[in-house]
């Protein structure tokens, strides 16, 4: 079914009924409405954010795309009971988890620790996701036990079985374009035998001491800036605070996003303001959403406004009081 999601919300983990959903939301943070996973999407690169999510699943598993047109730094996790697994298209993912992906990985997003990527405008990501009762099942049926990788935030790389993980994809494809499918037993057993097989085949050892520090150091200055929007702190206290020098957080932030901490922080309280503007549907004004993220000169902050998101901030706030669905395009 096409449509607006929010018309149909999933009732719990996975639709109990076969659906197809298109939603365009204003912006994919708004998704939290309608998903169990927490989620966190901060726009980075310039221009008019457009996202498309399509879902379609079952009981017991459910197929998922998203596709986003600006430079996005994406944080997550899956809510528990569910075991998920992306497969990206890695020419729109710069990382994940800190660190260049190779040519065909599989993915699986740990509910405990959450995911990390960078992604830029060409990004579209598939991911499935099981409910861990049902696959942990289905891997007894079969004889075997979930390598413990399946439960964590893990990168694949199978190397032996290239051509079963593009099958995959391929498949997954598919099920989104049509409405008709019938989540049956034998097709859950199908996608939860292609995941299980290129788990179990991948190297899925790789060295990942010399990126500690620097995930480190850039997680805990993003934690610091997270709960410091309201009130701006400096990058010199920042790094006081991370127990780092101004040179080696910068360059965390130039490897990871392409620009210094500064400019993060001025993107990721310009994402609060605008999801203010979202959420408040018409009971705020500039002023107010702009101040309460500690931006005061205002001429300043419309003008960095308007460079990242296409558009002045009264033209936001402006068309979403005009929409009848506010949030959703």
């Amino acid at each position: 079914m096409d449509g607006s999601i929010k018309n149909s919300p999933p009732d719990a983990l996975f639709p109990s009924v076969s659906r197809r959903i298109l939603v365009h939301p204003e912006h994919p943070n708004l998704l939290n409405k309608v998903t169990p996973w927490e989620l966190d999407f901060r726009q980075m690169g310039p221009g008019d954010l457009q996202s498309e999510v399509i879902v379609h699943g079952g009981a017991d598993c459910m197929v998922s795309r998203i596709r986003m047109n600006c430079a996005v730094h994406q944080t997550g996790a899956p809510p528990p009971g569910c075991l998920t697994f992306g497969i990206p298209d890695v020419d729109g993912l710069d990382s994940w988890q800190a660190r260049d992906l190779p040519r065909d990985p599989l993915l699986s997003f740990g509910a405990a620790t959450g995911f990390d990527s960078c992604s830029n405008e060409r990004h579209v990501g598939l991911t499935l996701a099981f409910s861990e009762t049902a696959l942990t099942d289905f891997a007894c049926r079969v004889g075997q036990e979930l390598p413990e990788s399946a439960y964590l935030t893990h990168l694949f790389e199978p190397a032996e079985q290239m051509k079963r993980l593009e099958h995959l994809k391929q498949k997954l494809k598919g099920l989104l374009k049509r409405e008709d499918v019938i989540w049956t037993e034998p097709l859950f057993e199908h996608l939860a035998l292609d995941v299980f097989v290129i788990m179990c085949g991948a190297e899925t050892e790789y060295d990942d001491r010399p990126l500690r520090n620097r995930r480190y150091v850039l997680g805990k200055a993003i934690e610091l800036m997270d709960i410091s929007q309201e009130n701006v702190i400096q990058i010199s206290k920042l790094c006081a605070e991370v127990g780092t020098s101004w040179r080696t957080l910068n360059r965390a932030f130039l490897d990871e996003f392409g620009f210094g901490p500064k400019t993060y922080f001025n993107r990721l309280r310009l994402n609060s303001v605008r999801l203010e503007f979202l959420r408040a549907e018409g009971k705020t004004s500039v002023t107010d959403a702009a101040n309460r993220f500690d931006f005061w000169h205002m001429g300043q902050f419309a003008k960095d406004y308007s460079k990242l998101f296409g558009e002045r901030p009264s033209d936001t706030l402006h068309r979403i009081t005009t929409q009848d669905d506010p949030g959703w395009r």
